[in-house]
């Protein structure tokens, strides 16, 4: 009887360790808000973060060097559990705007001759090609390790890319002029949390998912 005590007092607590990942393309708009939350809400938690490709991040939740991670799914792994927590819709950004800004941008519309994409292992490198539905196209001259980075290029390089909603506040206001909306039909990822199926500190998971809550645009929300 003692031990299921522990046990149930384990999975609601809301305390010790909490190690999570989270992939490049979410981290700048999660993380900084992320940690000043915990230590406002939860400060008996000692809150590690790493940013990790999705390759590495399930490594590291298999062999429980991860408690949790923040990533785009699905995965599709038959040892992990996806907790959705928000879907993002993608933008093209645009060195120019020489497209008419009257009529809708459709997946199809996209050059992928003229776009500037993530380096490989980067999720959303994957997930632009497969909207663009050609997962063979390469960048043959620079493939950008950052959002940041692929801005910059196409500011002074020409082309476009394709970034994530959340950041167009990053971007200034000249910048914004240079983004479009995607239809027909629109680009979005699903952002999850993910556990091992056997992790079972419940009150840990609860506690990210109401601090994202509280990050995240109420639109964007599941």
């Amino acid at each position: 009887h003692r031990i299921a005590e522990l046990a149930g007092s384990e999975t609601k607590q809301v305390a010790g360790d909490l190690r999570i990942g989270v992939i490049p393309t979410v981290a700048p708009y999660l993380v900084p808000k992320l940690i000043m939350q915990f230590r406002n809400s939860y400060p008996q938690v000692s809150l590690s973060v790493k940013e990790m490709t999705t390759r590495s991040i399930i490594t590291y939740l298999l062999q429980s060097d991860l408690d949790m991670a923040i990533l785009a799914t699905p995965l599709a792994h038959q040892d992990i559990l996806e907790i959705p927590l928000y879907y993002e819709k993608f933008v093209a950004y645009f060195s120019t705007s020489y497209l008419d800004q009257n009529l809708p941008l459709r997946a199809t519309d996209l050059p992928l001759e003229h776009i500037w994409v993530l380096q490989e292992g980067h999720c959303l490198r994957t997930q632009v090609f497969n909207f663009c539905h050609n997962p063979n196209m390469e960048n043959r001259e620079y493939e950008a390790g950052s959002i940041d980075t692929l801005v910059k290029i196409v500011d002074q390089n020409g082309g476009y890319s394709v970034i994530p909603e959340l950041h167009i506040e990053f971007l200034n206001e000249e910048q914004r002029k240079h983004v479009r909306q995607i239809d027909n039909p629109p680009a979005v990822r699903e952002i999850s949390i993910v556990i091992k199926k056997n992790y079972v500190r419940e009150g840990m998971i609860n506690a990210v998912v109401n601090i994202v809550k509280q990050l995240i645009p109420p639109h964007m929300i599941d």
